[in-house]
């Protein structure tokens, strides 16, 4: 109860700047530079099994929304179970079409991040609109988001 309270407290707040301390994929995608756009920040781990099975549900909403607005993050971070050798092997291996940044680790504090997979609905003006599993966050709830005014 007290992490969705937590996580229920993120919405309409500005979302924190993505601390980023290297770019494991993709180009560097700065969320203040993603400004007009929705961004889904998803937090995994190349460990966790139900990232794992998550992934395929990122890519294809990756694949169908880019061009409609919707930019989307991988978030991760090095602990006991995951280096740069083993996420870069994981990237290698892994169909993963959406940028991935090894985070500031206090940032998963900033995001109400305890476990994952976890992810944060970031809307044009950068404030936060939806935190949950990704595995709730629907292409019918993606559409109503992306179709609200100043859509473009």
């Amino acid at each position: 109860m007290r992490q969705t309270i937590r996580e229920l407290k993120l919405i309409g707040r500005p979302a924190p700047e993505l601390r980023v301390e290297a770019w494991a994929s993709g180009a560097p995608t700065p969320l203040s530079s993603q400004r007009g756009r929705y961004v889904l920040v998803v937090f995994w781990q190349t460990w966790c099994p139900h990232c794992r099975k998550e992934l395929p549900h990122l890519a294809t909403l990756y694949r169908t929304y880019e061009e409609k607005g919707l930019t989307v993050i991988g978030a991760t971070r090095n602990d006991k179970r995951q280096d740069e050798s083993k996420l870069a092997d994981f990237l290698r291996t892994h169909d993963i079409p959406f940028p991935v940044a090894r985070i500031d680790p206090t940032l998963w504090a900033d995001y109400a991040v305890r476990g994952v997979p976890a992810a944060v609905l970031i809307d044009r003006d950068g404030v936060i609109r939806w935190r949950g599993h990704p595995a709730r966050l629907t292409e019918e709830k993606i559409d109503a988001y992306l179709s609200e005014e100043g859509a473009g």
